[in-house]
């Protein structure tokens, strides 16, 4: 057949077109048997399978045992332990390192002795209540769940998997659930056919959703089995393909509780959401903050809020303020964020789906928007003395700084100390720096979690007016960063759903989670 099937081929060819050369006829002759061409040299007997073995270090190949030499299809296993180790005994000396770099970016070291720099430690291990892992299979042409492992990668070798056989940074429950999904792997097949990634959320009131994600469309089996799965490891499953998105064990949310002030406050999680990873951590950040603005002047004025997320701080310091105007940019974090406030009974929060640079826009009158009038909401009804920024990355853009230099107090949160400072100086033109706060979220690694309290200074004046800054400021809108790899966009409702509406330019439809 791989034999006379080209020829007809090509003579059927020459009998459409009788113009063909000899010459083309040979051509046609030569692409349509490579094409049928049997790869024989890449096929594989099933029996040999049983006969790889693997590695955990880089230069022992995983080889058949049937074949003299190694082959690039079979996957070399690396040993991943050093990236997630927990290295308890160099804790301390790592997050002072974090801390010193931190207040020399602040210039806190010699000028601001006055200025306290709080420290907030992390648990040493199993303080990480989220993680996501790529799936990785031994050989690409023979896939089954005892031949493929999870995954991460080293930044210093981006294309070498890193096999995690456990997580030690990461929950108790993460961990049980990383080891309790695999054999059902074995038990429903279809649950593995085409995975290529797991992410876990697990929360202090031990509640938690797995998201597996897809190369191919998810089918009704697939329905059927992940709600088996599902009661037998007591968890929320979602399953996830290109354009689809099914849910087994009943709702994608998992409720969170955290401490603060002997008070508990309940928090829905969505899947694909963003949420502190460190939520012992996350708990202290919220407690600093509280601790800020706990006074007169926050009981008889107004907090505004950017950059709200799900409602995190938002829910614990409506409690010091006479009201919350909170405003976020994805839809889906506004839903989670009214969910979240209505769970703790706080009635004196609004939020409004809005960008920062939309809300200065607003507030300087320079365009009407129809999602401030569907919230109810008049700007001019607020009197704003106190600000909580908790931005990406990227931090601020120059507006956004010029429009916070107007208000009494400033609480900003960040995870990025490079761009906190670069806009701490721009602020402290109008601001002073009285306290600064370092938040241990990430443990083990060169990533901190920082606040900064800034107050207006007496005499401070409007470096220029915003209107001038809002003419010069490039259209470009800021992108948050995210720790999420694998498919497009977690949110696509947001991408489905934003229209433009009257007064409104089109809104960001890619504010990716960081």
């Amino acid at each position: 057949f791989h034999i006379h099937f080209p020829f007809l081929v090509t003579v059927f060819a020459a009998s459409i077109d009788r113009q063909l050369s000899l010459t083309n006829l040979r051509y046609t002759f030569t692409f349509v048997k490579n094409i049928w061409k049997p790869k024989i040299n890449r096929r594989i007997p099933f029996q040999s399978m049983s006969s790889i073995t693997t590695s955990e270090t880089p230069q022992e190949s995983s080889v058949l045992d049937n074949t003299s030499k190694p082959t690039n299809n079979i996957a070399t296993r690396k040993d991943g332990a050093y990236l997630v180790a927990c290295h308890e005994d160099k804790y301390s000396e790592l997050l002072n390192d974090k801390v010193a770099n931190l207040k020399s970016l602040l210039n806190l070291n010699k000028d601001d002795e006055d200025v306290i720099t709080d420290v907030y430690e992390s648990p040493r291990k199993n303080f990480r209540m989220r993680a996501n892992f790529n799936i990785w299979h031994d050989h690409p042409n023979r896939r089954f769940p005892s031949g493929a492992f999870y995954v991460m990668y080293d930044e210093a070798e981006k294309k070498v998997p890193c096999e995690i056989k456990v997580f030690p940074r990461g929950s108790l429950l993460l961990n049980q659930l990383m080891t309790s999904l695999w054999p059902l792997f074995e038990t429903y097949p279809v649950l593995f056919n085409s995975l290529f990634e797991a992410r876990f959320v697990t929360t202090l009131s031990q509640q938690a959703v797995i998201t597996l994600c897809y190369k191919k469309p998810l089918s009704s089996d697939w329905q059927a089995a992940a709600e088996l799965a599902a009661t037998e490891l007591n968890a929320k499953i979602v399953g996830r393909s290109r354009k689809l998105k099914l849910v087994a064990g009943g709702s994608e949310t998992v409720l969170e509780t955290l401490t603060v002030r002997d008070k508990q406050f309940k928090y829905l999680q969505m899947e694909g959401a963003f949420s502190q990873p460190n939520a012992i951590v996350c708990q202290k950040m919220i407690e600093w903050a509280l601790d800020r603005t706990d006074d007169e002047l926050s009981k008889n004025s107004d907090l505004l809020e950017l950059y709200c997320g799900g409602g995190t701080f938002t829910a614990a310091l409506a409690q010091n303020f006479r009201t919350v105007l909170a405003t976020e940019i994805s839809k889906a974090s506004v839903a989670l964020a009214q969910a979240n406030f209505k769970e703790n009974d706080i009635k004196n929060v609004k939020v409004v789906r809005l960008s920062s640079e939309e809300f200065t826009d607003a507030y300087v009158n320079k365009r009407p928007f129809k999602r401030l009038q569907e919230a109810d909401v008049k700007l001019e009804d607020f009197d704003i003395r106190t600000v909580l920024v908790d931005p990406p990355r990227s931090g601020l853009d120059d507006a956004t700084c010029e429009l916070l230099s107007r208000f009494e107090r400033i609480v900003y949160i960040s995870c990025c100390p490079e761009t906190l400072a670069r806009d701490v100086a721009k602020l402290q033109a109008t601001h002073t720096v009285q306290r600064a706060a370092a938040f241990d979220q990430f443990p083990y690694t060169h990533h901190l979690e920082s606040g900064v309290y800034l107050v207006r200074n007496a005499t401070a004046a409007l470096s220029m007016p915003l209107d001038a800054v809002l003419s010069h400021r490039k259209d470009n809108s800021i992108v948050e960063d995210t720790e999420m790899i694998g498919i497009e966009d977690v949110l696509d409702d947001d991408e489905e759903d934003d229209e433009e509406e009257d007064g409104d330019e089109n809104v960001s439809k890619k504010a990716k989670l960081h």
